[in-house]
C-alpha cells in the first residue's frame, strides 16, 4: 500500500478516535464497573466487523485474522489498552471534562483505549496490507486490583508471538515516543498497618496509648529504610498515601490505619524492605504502648521490556518516518532511567516477548500536570502518534518473518 493512502486512513482514524476519547473522558468508570466503556468498545469493534469476546467481567478481546496461508503459521501480535478511570475529582476547564463527580480519567486510559480502537479502524481500512493475526485486549481494572494477571492466566497470550502496550507520558511532548531497553517499571507491594492503642481524654494522655502519635513516629522511622537499611545504588521508595484515625480533637486516638506501597526494582528488594518495615513498625508502636498489625498484599512484578522487541519498534518507526516529510515524523527518544511507577502490563511481558513504550502527551513550552492529578491534561495530538506507532509496528512485522 502506498504511504499516501495509509496517511489518509490514519488521519481519518485519528479524527474518529479523538471523538471516542472525549466520549470516554466524559464518562469515566472505575475498575470492574466499566459497563458503558466496555459496551462502547464492543460497538466500535462491531462497526469494524472485528469479532470479539468478553473475559472476566469487562475485559473485551478483539480478534483480527489475516488470510491464512497453508505454507506457514501467521505471526500473532497482541496490543493491550487499559480502560478504567480513577477516583479523582477533575479540576480542568476542558469542554469534555468528566460528567461524574469524583471520577476522572487522570491516567490517560481513555487515550489508550481510543488509540487502540483507532488502530483497529486503520487495520480494517488497509486490510490486505496486513499479514499477521492481531488481538486487541481492552483490559479492565488496571488501577485497582491489576486484572492483567487474571487476563494472562486465562491464556489470552498462549498463541501470541509479541505483545505491545503504551502509556501516555506528560513529561514528553506530543509527537514523541519514548523507548526503554530492559527494566522499565518497578515492582511493588501493598502495605496496610493498623496501630491499636488506648483511648483517653486529651487532657490525660498518660492514661491512654496514643495510636496517632505512634503512627506519626512509624511513618518518620520508615522513611529511613531506603536511605539507611537498603543499598542506595538500587532505587526504592516507601509511600503512605492514606491515614485514617481518631474520633475527636480532644480524645487520644485508640486506632489508626495506614495505607501505603513499597516500590523497588524487583520483588526481592520489595520483600527485604517489607521485613525492615515490619520490625520498625512493631517496635516503634510498642515503644509508645501500642500494637502494630501489618498486612501485605501483592502488587505488581517489575516490568521488563524485551530488548529485541524494543529495537524492532525503533526500526519500524524509522522505516515509517522515511516516507514522511521531516515535520511529520515521529520523534524517538531513549529513556535511560527506570520509572518507579508500576503497571500490570508487567504480567504480559513476563508471559510473552513484548515491550511497553511511552507516548509523549505533553504540551510544548509549558508545565504539564502529572498523572493521577486533578489537573491532568492530554495533548490530543498524541492520539495520531499512538495510532501511527502501532500501525508502523504492525506493518513492519507483516514483512519480517
Amino acid at each position: 500500500m502506498e504511504i499516501k493512502n495509509l496517511r489518509e486512513s490514519i488521519s481519518e482514524a485519528t479524527v474518529w478516535a479523538t471523538k471516542i476519547r472525549r466520549e470516554l473522558h466524559r464518562k469515566p468508570e472505575l475498575g470492574g464497573k466499566e459497563d458503558c466503556t466496555a459496551a462502547l468498545i464492543e460497538s466500535c469493534l462491531d462497526e469494524f466487523e472485528v469479532p470479539h469476546s468478553r473475559l472476566l467481567s469487562h475485559t473485551v478481546i478483539g480478534h483480527r485474522s489475516a488470510e491464512k496461508n497453508a505454507d506457514r503459521k501467521k505471526k500473532c501480535l497482541v496490543l493491550r489498552a487499559d480502560i478504567d478511570a480513577l477516583k479523582i475529582q477533575e479540576n480542568t476547564d476542558q469542554a469534555f471534562k468528566s460528567q461524574r463527580n469524583g471520577y476522572m480519567h487522570a491516567c490517560g486510559h481513555d487515550v489508550h483505549t481510543a488509540i487502540l480502537l483507532g488502530t483497529a479502524k486503520v487495520m480494517g481500512m488497509i486490510g490486505d496490507a496486513i499479514d499477521v493475526d492481531l488481538k486487541y485486549i481492552f483490559q479492565q481494572d488496571e488501577e485497582g486490583d491489576g486484572k492483567g494477571k487474571d487476563v494472562v492466566e486465562r491464556g489470552v497470550l498462549d498463541d501470541a508471538d509479541i505483545v505491545l502496550g503504551l502509556h501516555v507520558k506528560p513529561e514528553l511532548p506530543a509527537g514523541t515516543v519514548g523507548l526503554k531497553y530492559g527494566k522499565m517499571n518497578a515492582a511493588s507491594l501493598m502495605v496496610d498497618i493498623i496501630i491499636e492503642g488506648k483511648a483517653s481524654h486529651g487532657a490525660s494522655p498518660h492514661r491512654g496509648s496514643d495510636a496517632l502519635h505512634a503512627a506519626a513516629n512509624i511513618i518518620v522511622a520508615i522513611g529511613g529504610i531506603t536511605g539507611r537499611l537498603m543499598n542506595p545504588v538500587h532505587p526504592a521508595v516507601v509511600s503512605f498515601g492514606k491515614i485514617t484515625g481518631g474520633t475527636a480533637r480532644n480524645i487520644i486516638a485508640d486506632r489508626v490505619d495506614l495505607q501505603g506501597i513499597i516500590r523497588a526494582e524487583d520483588g526481592i528488594s520489595c520483600d527485604a524492605i517489607a521485613k525492615h518495615l515490619f520490625r520498625i513498625a512493631e517496635n516503634t508502636a510498642a515503644a509508645w504502648g501500642c500494637r502494630a498489625i501489618l498486612k501485605l498484599r501483592d502488587g505488581y512484578p517489575e516490568l521488563i521490556n524485551n530488548d529485541e522487541i524494543v529495537a524492532r519498534i525503533w526500526n519500524a518507526i524509522r522505516l515509517y518516518n522515511n516516507n514522511l516529510e521531516k515535520e511529520q515524523r515521529i520523534k524517538i527518544t531513549e529513556c535511560e532511567e527506570m520509572s518507579m511507577t508500576v503497571d500490570d502490563f508487567a504480567y504480559y511481558t513476563a508471559a510473552c516477548k513484548g515491550a511497553y513504550f511511552y507516548l509523549g502527551s505533553g504540551f510544548p513550552n509549558r508545565e504539564n500536570s502529572g498523572l493521577h492529578t486533578s489537573t491532568f491534561l492530554v495533548n490530543e495530538a498524541c492520539i495520531q502518534t499512538g495510532i501511527e506507532a502501532y500501525t508502523a509496528f504492525i506493518l513492519y512485522e507483516s514483512q519480517v518473518t
